[in-house]
């Protein structure tokens, strides 16, 4: 009954990872925007950066079919918008990260 977002902070936190990281890693599958008053611009933008990530591990390392649901929709384009990116940046970011794997 517990969701892997806790399990991991307490991992992180275990490992004494910055409260920044432990902020991030709990964030990541939320909606970035509905936090915006509630914790620190680092971190936000941290957990933007790895809904990113995973998305791209995901679609092109893992070869997995990307999740069209309108969650995942909308946390893909909250996480754009905090990173101040757009498709075709986000495309050339994918790009390099084929060129690293």
């Amino acid at each position: 009954g517990v969701r892997h977002t806790a399990v991991s902070v307490l991992l992180a936190k275990h490992w004494g990872l910055p409260n920044i990281v432990c902020s991030s890693i709990y964030l990541h599958h939320n909606a970035v925007a509905t936090y915006r008053e509630l914790i620190d611009t680092e971190s936000m933008t941290m957990a933007a950066s790895l809904t990113l990530a995973i998305h791209i591990v995901n679609k092109d390392i893992l070869g997995l079919p990307v999740d069209e649901s309108e969650e995942c929709q909308s946390l893909y384009q909250s996480a754009m918008e905090e990173l101040m990116l757009n498709e075709e940046s986000f495309r050339d970011l994918e790009q390099d990260s084929k060129s690293i794997y």
